[in-house]
């Protein structure tokens, strides 16, 4: 099967370009109920650092709600960025 394809590309350019279309076709009339649930993505970090003052986030072009829980009595910091 695969010589097959080997010895005419255009055959193998044109299924792909087809199933590219169908695909198109059929997401575009896919009803937004049909679409998979997402839910949204956490991320925490914990982390120890002895005699940390501040703790500061550095998050370029990223738009996130981020929570800070620290415990200076046992060094602990958590992170939650939703």
């Amino acid at each position: 099967m695969a010589q097959f394809f080997i010895r005419r590309p255009i055959v193998a350019m044109v299924i792909a370009i087809v199933t590219v279309v169908v695909g198109l076709v059929t997401l575009s009339r896919l009803p937004i109920a049909e679409y998979p649930t997402v839910s949204p993505t956490l991320i925490e970090a914990t982390t120890t650092y002895r005699g940390a003052a501040v703790l500061r986030i550095d998050l370029h072009n990223v738009h996130i709600r981020a929570y800070i829980e620290r415990n200076p009595k046992n060094h602990l910091a958590v992170i939650r960025a939703e």
